[in-house]
C-alpha cells in the first residue's frame, strides 16, 4: 500500500467511507489478491497505468 498509489487511494477511500483501519486494510488486501490472481492466471505483467 505504501509503494503503490492505487492501493493508497483505495485505502483512504475506504477510510473516508467510515471504515476502521483494519477493515480498510482488509479491503486493500482483498483487492491485491484479486489483482495478483488475474496477473498470474493470464500471465500478465503489472502495469500501474490501468
Amino acid at each position: 500500500m505504501m509503494h503503490e498509489p492505487i492501493f493508497t487511494e483505495f485505502y483512504y477511500k475506504k477510510r473516508n467511507e467510515g471504515k476502521s483501519h483494519r477493515v480498510a486494510l482488509s479491503h486493500v488486501a482483498k483487492k491485491l489478491v484479486r489483482i495478483i490472481y488475474k496477473l498470474e492466471s493470464e500471465n500478465i505483467k503489472f502495469n500501474r497505468n490501468y
